[in-house]
């Protein structure tokens, strides 16, 4: 927290410098027609031939772009070296090339260049990850008020923030130079790190950018009957993407992700754990993934909102004890809850049929934790006193224990 609230403040400081008025006259610089390189930071940008560098003495701001016409907007670029504004302790947690936009969130945007955070987005511009921000500003001149818009551009590459600033909003008829000049940048990155592969990746087949042998940039990674689309990050999922379920339907978002989390997430009770490692979207398990339940078994496939969704397999943990070992389906669906008789049931579904792993609560109290099939209980499975205590363990058939485990 003290790191990232000295970064803030350094940062805070470096917009505002960024967002104040730049000197009238400067020299032109002297750069090849078309291309600025920030020998800073070796950030390299192309800029329209329409607009004209003009060179800034100031430890921040680089270059400001005009254009001949002085009613139209102005361009700035700016960098900073944020890594190595920490101390050195904080520099050994934090290696520079691992200091990036994971370090500042969209509330921490929206503190720094003094808007809204629902005026913040994570865009994906040719490969790279920026944050978009709208600034309004209310002027007065001669008795009359206006809001102004600006229009940010954010990016944080290899402990390096880079600064865009276009005075005026999308609306405007030269804002898409601005967003060409900005979807050009290198961010100090040297191109030639990126190159163009296949690979097999979490159970399927990635083509697309590479970077040291792992997905990185963007590319497609391909599954039996779903897919995903997007960036990727150091191996896996992040940032903005589409993933298209095997039944057409897709999901889009700006925040995906790839971990492995523990979650309770049907309900509160001994033996309801369950281990996922798949792709996130806003905090939530959605897209592909796998997930090992503490009780049953395991499944892989499709998710959403939190559960699984659409097509997988799940595969039984008591093998032999059932006669299938395995069941896939296009069908899977969540239950978060369902009352039938005087049971209540959390867990997997199919059609009309509870299927895989389920957590059923009798009226009595009672909780089986365990493996499912048409309804049953039936393979390996756990039953619980209204005081979750463990009464039973072992493998179930057709609703009546076979095999009793001793406790553990």
């Amino acid at each position: 927290m003290k790191l990232m609230k000295r970064m803030i403040s350094f940062v805070l400081t470096v917009v505002l410098i960024l967002g104040t008025a730049l000197p009238a006259r400067a020299a032109l610089m002297s750069v090849k027609a078309y291309d600025y390189t920030d020998a800073d930071s070796g950030n390299t940008f192309s800029y329209p031939g329409t607009w004209k560098p003009v060179s800034v003495k100031n430890s921040l701001v680089k270059v400001k772009f005009t254009t001949p016409d002085k009613s139209s907007p102005a361009m700035q670029y700016g960098s900073a070296d944020l890594w190595a504004s920490l101390s050195a302790a904080d520099q050994k947690s934090l290696p520079r090339e691992e200091f990036d936009n994971g370090q500042l969130s969209k509330a921490d945007v929206a503190e720094l260049v003094g808007t809204k955070s629902s005026r913040v987005n994570i865009v994906t511009l040719n490969g790279k990850e920026f944050f978009r921000a709208e600034v309004d500003k209310k002027k007065t001149a001669g008795g009359i008020s206006v809001t102004l818009t600006s229009t940010y551009w954010l990016a944080v590459s290899n402990g390096w923030l880079h600064l865009y600033l276009f005075s005026g909003d999308d609306s405007h008829k030269l804002y898409k130079d601005f967003e060409t000049m900005v979807g050009s940048s290198t961010l100090g990155k040297d191109s030639s790190d990126i190159s163009s592969g296949q690979v097999d990746l979490l159970g399927g087949s990635y083509t697309g950018d590479m970077k040291q042998g792992k997905p990185h940039g963007e590319g497609t990674v391909c599954w039996e009957y779903s897919s995903y689309t997007g960036s990727f990050k150091n191996g896996y999922p992040s940032g903005s993407g589409t993933f298209y379920y095997a039944d057409g339907t897709c999901l889009e978002g700006d925040s995906w992700g790839w971990r492995e989390t523990i979650s309770d997430s049907w309900v509160d009770r001994k033996g309801a754990e369950m281990i996922y490692t798949g792709m996130m979207l806003c905090g939530e398990f959605s897209g592909y993934g796998y997930v090992d339940f503490s009780s049953g078994g395991t499944y892989q496939g499709e998710f959403f909102e939190h559960g699984p969704q659409g097509w997988g397999i799940y595969t039984y943990r008591a093998l032999g004890s059932i006669k299938e070992c395995e069941k896939e389906s296009f069908k899977w669906k969540t239950v978060h809850k369902e009352k039938r008789l005087d049971n209540t049931y959390y867990g997997m579904k199919i059609d009309k049929k509870w299927q895989g792993f389920g957590i059923g609560i009798l009226k009595s109290g009672y909780c089986y934790c365990g493996e499912i099939v048409n309804d049953y209980r039936d393979g390996h499975g756990e039953l619980y006193t209204k005081k979750d205590q463990l009464e039973r363990w072992g493998v179930y058939k057709k609703g009546n224990i076979s095999k009793t485990y001793k406790k553990p």
